[in-house]
């Protein structure tokens, strides 16, 4: 994790090092969360405090083949120091408000296969971890969008497949898209999809054409991008079926820049 020009003369000698927690919450009233365990994957944090109280801390987690991703509504990664947080006292919102940047990735980190930018932001009190008093010493981060995608194939003497992507939450007709990926024996029509549902955490949605393809089948590629929506708890957080459904080699990457306690 390099320093970038992050402040000026800060070389390696300038950071310390922590081990950061990760954790998986949910929010109140839901059963208790299985929580996240690294395995073989690897979970490192370096950090650093201005004269001025604020403090920079890096983290990065790639997960492993024996890494165990959890349940629940939202991961948190902890703080190397409790944040400071606006307060309605102070005349401020409370809103969550950004302390950084963060990404998350398939694939490896040299050569990933999808990215997802993520916006962190002081935890929320949620629950279990007793999160009602001490959430100042986490960060959890806010995703843009949930993808899933995949292949199908509607066979010969059909007009109809159904699909099921992992997608975390449900989406529209607008959110999917389908694209044939070779000739057919016969000319199937035009391709729509329908009968969208979702049942946590799979998405499910028919591809349709109008007439049989033929002996040579119809695959297709399709791919389901949604904005987190309401119908999901927390769906704007990320958690482990989100921004897509979590697996060895995937990794999080955060830069916090926050005002510390201490």
């Amino acid at each position: 994790m390099a320093n970038r020009g992050l402040l000026r003369g800060l070389g390696i000698e300038g950071w310390k090092f922590y081990d950061p927690a990760w954790y998986s919450t949910v929010q109140p009233g839901s059963p208790a969360p299985t929580q996240p365990a690294i395995g073989n994957g690897t979970i490192r944090g370096r950090y650093t405090r201005t004269p001025a109280g604020v403090c920079i801390a890096q983290v990065q987690l790639i997960a492993g083949s024996t890494t165990s991703f959890g349940t629940g509504d939202a991961y948190i990664l902890g703080l190397p120091k409790p944040g400071n947080r606006w307060t309605a006292a102070l005349g401020l919102s409370t809103a969550d408000i950004p302390i950084g940047t963060g990404l998350a990735w398939q694939g490896t980190a040299a050569n990933p296969s999808l990215t997802m930018p993520l916006i962190p932001t002081l935890a929320d009190p949620l629950t279990p971890l007793n999160l009602q008093t001490n959430e100042d010493y986490f960060a959890h981060l806010f995703i843009q969008q949930s993808i899933a995608y995949g292949t199908g194939s509607i066979l010969s003497g059909t007009t109809s497949v159904t699909v099921t992507a992992p997608l975390g939450q449900s989406a529209s007709a607008y959110d999917i898209r389908v694209v044939p990926t070779a000739t057919t024996s016969n000319n199937p029509g035009i391709l729509y999809v329908d009968s969208i549902s979702y049942s946590n955490p799979n998405l499910s949605f028919n591809v349709n054409v109008r007439t049989n393809p033929g002996a040579s089948n119809l695959p297709f590629a399709y791919k389901v991008r949604a904005e987190p929506e309401s119908t999901v708890n927390f769906a704007q957080l990320l958690n482990y079926q989100r921004p897509w459904t979590m697996a060895s080699g995937h990794g999080l990457f955060a830069q916090f820049v926050y005002e510390s306690r201490y």
